[in-house]
């Protein structure tokens, strides 16, 4: 298949034109018309100037470099303009919304610093008092609404994994590894309120008449604990953990979901059991109840063990990245959210009606809408987002590693995006950076660069240029190389107000690299006589490029002309330049090359050999980039094809006699030669009967020039005409005639 492609500027738009589609092999129509593509590069007036003069820039620099480095014409351009996009950088202190947008992200303000490993959970009571528990030593810490923090509580346990408080005022924490439940009443005392005999109490709930409903692990159970601490069990699932619960107020229903085959079940006040999905990740860790009425299951897989297999239950989940569903009053489960990330560590519903999200590996913070829309909103500073927390009056705490945090109303005063190590394939110069944006009063964006030649930035690197302020086009300083990379910054002196980062465009060239051409292959044109297709003149023969007809599919395909050869090559270039192609021909005695086609823009050529003489001959294939590079840069390649024959010239059949006759029989001898090829079959046939086949001398066709005897079968008397057809190598046929009289022996 070709493509014929050109890459054409046209008033601020890439038109990226794909010509006719030919293949001389192909079953079906063999001319097809491609799709026009076009692709718009900017609607704004400031992104068209800055191509415009990107491009000017471009083509100024290149002469400064001298011949010592050629550069390609066309220049590429590196946009950024989506989520998917920015999402692929590393934000600080920014958020990536669903319209592809990038803004200073809330202040995360450090609330308390607990110097433990881990903030497990979070709760807070009626006054504004926080209370965490934490691990590894098992503590339960109070942070009141100054930040300052009191040891509440030092279990014996290792970690302290769920928390929970009544209406009193008393908290109720879960801990591992030995399952213990502790009750710490509004003055501070603290108690053993059960053992659940379990190792894990990950989750706790507390009912509409005071009681506490635990989920736990490692057997799954959901228990029933009174204020006396007596336990009762609900339901105990096959699965390994109870990770989260939730109670719906109104209809009294307790929600579980379960790590180990990522079951979310409905318990009701009566103690009813039914599975509301079956997700195809391993760990449900997360449920909340929006205010939508929907629940909201937060799903994983992450780096869990496999299911045991005693179970029954599958294993072969895909661990990457996690899922939230929606589980609808009606029994309806929608996926609303993907991410890549592939743990979900944390999930609550917020006061704008939507979900915060926390995420690792990379400790990223989501905004989730109901409909799927989402919000990179900030990235933990280090470790974590294990708990979040919506206080009472709408704020959002977090526990990141061991310490906690508050997202404020303010926006940081700055922020940085930097994007990957975008690579250009070959080496380039770069042209000018751009970017669209809404900068309100007191805010602003700058660009830095940097560029090398390793996959990922290290020592070898330039440093970061110094701050680039024209949004319209700023002149990229970094030195020619293969990989570049920008950082975005956003600052603000008004924490009200942030700046907006729609668009970042970069031109670059890439330096001239030689095309290749990988094969070149010859070999005879096939179809049908009827479908031989129009001729045109080349100088050394007929031939044709971009034209074939093709035979109909139910058709068996035979040469149509013999002389027709098929000139195929495979060729490509480094830079994507478009190529065209020259094609010489000389035989194998010769030296010098005879011009057969030139500027060819396909893959093939059609060469009709009729004037071409017989014998071994060879084509050379000179691929040039000249189409998309001046004269004085364009590269060359060439290859040249294996040897082959042009074979055109029929065998001859010489020297036919009758060698003898006897009983109406007759013993015909001959010779047959071919210049040029082997021969491979020979047949006669009398007075225009069938052909029969005849078998050299030696009993093999193998060389150019055979000897041949046959015996006819039994003849009527008179006159008869045997004609003899020699078949060469090359389809070539020869015709000999002989005339015999067979004698009447009945008169003898």
């Amino acid at each position: 298949m070709i493509f014929l492609t050109t890459l054409c500027l046209q008033g601020g738009r890439i038109d990226l034109i794909r010509g006719y589609c030919i293949d001389p092999e192909r079953r079906g129509n063999s001319i097809l018309p491609s799709n026009r593509l076009n692709r718009n590069i900017e609607e704004s007036i400031m992104t068209r100037k800055f191509i415009l003069w990107g491009l000017i820039g471009l083509y100024l620099i290149v002469p400064v470099v001298g011949r010592s480095t050629a550069y390609a014409v066309m220049p590429t351009i590196w946009r950024d303009d989506s989520q998917a996009d920015f999402e692929k950088g590393k934000p600080e202190n920014v958020s990536i919304t669903s319209q592809g947008e990038v803004v200073l992200a809330p202040l995360l303000e450090e609330v308390a610093d607990t110097d433990e490993l881990y903030v497990w959970c979070l709760t807070q009571d009626k006054e504004g008092n926080l209370y965490a528990g934490t691990g590894n030593e098992g503590r339960i810490y109070k942070i009141d609404s100054q930040g300052d923090k009191t040891l509440l509580y030092d279990s014996p346990e290792v970690g302290i994994h769920s928390l929970a408080l009544d209406d009193e005022g008393n908290l109720y924490a879960g801990s591992s590894p030995d399952g213990i439940v502790y009750k710490i009443t509004a003055q501070g005392e603290a108690q053993t309120l059960c053992t659940t005999g379990e190792r894990y109490v990950w989750s706790l709930v507390i009912g509409p008449e005071g009681q506490l409903y635990a989920g736990t692990g490692e057997a799954a159970k959901v228990l029933k604990i009174s204020q006396d601490g007596e336990v009762e069990e609900i339901y105990a699932s096959t699965d390994n953990h109870i990770m989260s619960l939730v109670l719906d107020g109104e209809s009294g229903h307790l929600y579980a979901g379960t790590e180990g085959s990522g079951i979310v079940y409905q318990i009701s006040p009566e103690g009813d059991v039914r599975v509301l999905y079956d997700a195809p990740e391993r760990e449900i860790h997360s449920l909340v109840l929006g205010d939508d009425g929907v629940l909201y299951a937060g799903a994983m897989t992450g780096p869990q063990p496999p299911v045991r297999a005693e179970k029954g239950r599958r294993t072969n989940i895909s661990n990457d990245g996690s899922s939230i569903y929606g589980i609808f009053p009606s029994g309806a489960v929608w996926s609303i959210w993907r991410s890549p990330q592939p743990l979900l560590l944390s999930m609550i519903w917020n006061v704008d009606g939507d979900l915060m999200v926390g995420t690792g590996e990379e400790g990223l913070i989501y905004s989730v809408t109901p409909e799927g829309d989402f919000t990179l909103v900030a990235r933990c500073p280090q470790g974590q987002p294990l708990s979040l927390h919506r206080g009472g009056e709408g704020q959002v705490y977090l526990g990141i590693s061991g310490k906690v945090y508050r997202f404020s109303s303010r926006y940081a005063t700055k922020g940085t995006l930097t994007s990957p190590e975008h690579d250009n394939s070959i080496n380039s110069k770069w042209g000018k950076i751009s970017w669209r944006a809404e900068i309100p009063e007191g805010t602003r964006i700058t660009f830095q660069t940097r560029s090398g030649n390793t996959e990922h930035a290290d020592d070898t690197w330039s440093d970061w240029s110094e701050e680039l302020q024209d949004s319209e086009g700023s002149q990229i300083p970094s030195p020619p190389a293969r990989f570049l990379q920008y950082r975005a910054n956003l600052y603000t002196s008004d924490s009200a107000r942030t700046p907006v980062l729609k668009r970042v465009s970069i031109t670059s060239l890439q330096s001239n690299l030689k095309p290749k051409v990988r094969s070149v292959t010859i070999r005879p044109y096939v179809a049908r006589p009827e479908e031989m297709p129009p001729e045109a003149s080349g100088p050394q023969g007929r031939g044709m490029e971009g034209r074939a007809q093709v035979p109909p599919p139910e058709r068996r395909r035979e040469p149509f002309k013999k002389t027709l050869k098929v000139v195929r090559w495979q060729a490509d270039d480094p830079n994507g330049d478009l190529l065209v192609y020259d094609l010489y021909f000389r035989g194998m005695d010769e030296k010098d090359w005879k011009l057969l086609k030139e500027d060819v823009k396909g893959s093939f050529y059609i060469w009709d050999t009729e004037s071409c003489p017989d014998g071994i001959q060879l084509v050379r294939v000179v691929a040039s980039d000249v189409p998309n590079n001046p004269p004085e840069f364009a590269l060359s390649a060439e290859r040249v094809s294996e040897p082959f024959i042009v074979d055109n010239t029929p065998p001859v059949v010489r020297k036919l006699k009758v060698e003898k006759q006897s009983h109406g029989k007759l013993v015909i001898r001959g010779e047959a030669e071919d210049k040029t090829s082997s021969l491979k079959k020979a047949e006669y046939s009398i007075d225009s009967g069938d052909w029969k086949i005849i078998f050299p001398q030696d009993g093999i066709f193998d060389s150019k020039k055979e000897k041949f005897t046959f015996t006819t079968d039994v003849l009527s008397p008179g006159e008869h005409t045997i004609v003899i057809r020699i078949t060469d190598f090359s389809d070539n046929i020869g015709v000999g005639k002989l005339v015999a009289k067979v004698k009447d022996i009945s008169k003898r």
